[in-house]
Formats: C-alpha cells, sequence, structure tokens
C-alpha cells in the first residue's frame, strides 16, 4: 500500500467554550496496486501555555483498510478536554490561545476562546 493523504480541513478556526467542537477531516487515497492498512494520527500543539506542554501531543488515531486506488474521508472531533494539561499545582486547565492541528505532514492553526 502506497498512501497519499490530501485535502485536509478544520470545519472553523476557533473553538469557543467546553462544549464546542471541532472536526478535522482528511483524505487518504492508496495509490498503490495491493490492499492495505493505513493507521492516522492527529496530533495537536499547543503554541503558547503557561508552562511548556509537550510539543505533539496524540488526540486521536483511527486504522484504515484501503483497497487500491481507494479514497477514504477520515473525521476527528476534537473540543476544550482535548486541549487541556495538568498545570504546576497538579490541576487540569484549558487555557485559551492558539493551537496547531496536524495529521501526516498537514497542519492548520486554530484558537480557543473560553
Amino acid at each position: 500500500m502506497n498512501p497519499r493523504y490530501s485535502n485536509f480541513q478544520l470545519s472553523k478556526s476557533e473553538l469557543v467554550g467546553n462544549s464546542d467542537s471541532l472536526q478535522i477531516t482528511v483524505a487518504v487515497k492508496n495509490t498503490g496496486n495491493r490492499e492495505g492498512k493505513e493507521v492516522i494520527l492527529l496530533f495537536t500543539r499547543d503554541e503558547y501555555a503557561s508552562i511548556t506542554p509537550s510539543v505533539k501531543r496524540l488526540k486521536r488515531s483511527t486504522k484504515v483498510s484501503l483497497a487500491p486506488s481507494e479514497t477514504k474521508i477520515i473525521s476527528f472531533y476534537i473540543g476544550a478536554n482535548d486541549l487541556g494539561f495538568v498545570q504546576e499545582n497538579n490541576t487540569w486547565i484549558t487555557e485559551p490561545g492558539e493551537f496547531t492541528a496536524m495529521i501526516n505532514g498537514f497542519s492548520k492553526p486554530f484558537n480557543y476562546k473560553k
């Protein structure tokens, strides 16, 4: 299998509040001549935080089977809780600010507002 990723998109550029969600999609095509499986990984990065969390954090993953020349659109959803981290006093916090969503070399920025 030879996967090709394309059409990486975010449903919007801003998450607002704790109940909002962001849809992230990517197209994956098998350009090879054999059936195969591919694991699609969604990472996020917090561009500015009060402490330095991990540079890249895995948020979602899925495995898909693709026949030769088959394309599938993969969708992930993330919300405010997915952007949080444990701060110095061991409490969970989601800080407003700039974030980046990343899948297989593609990346797009988005903002979170409380």
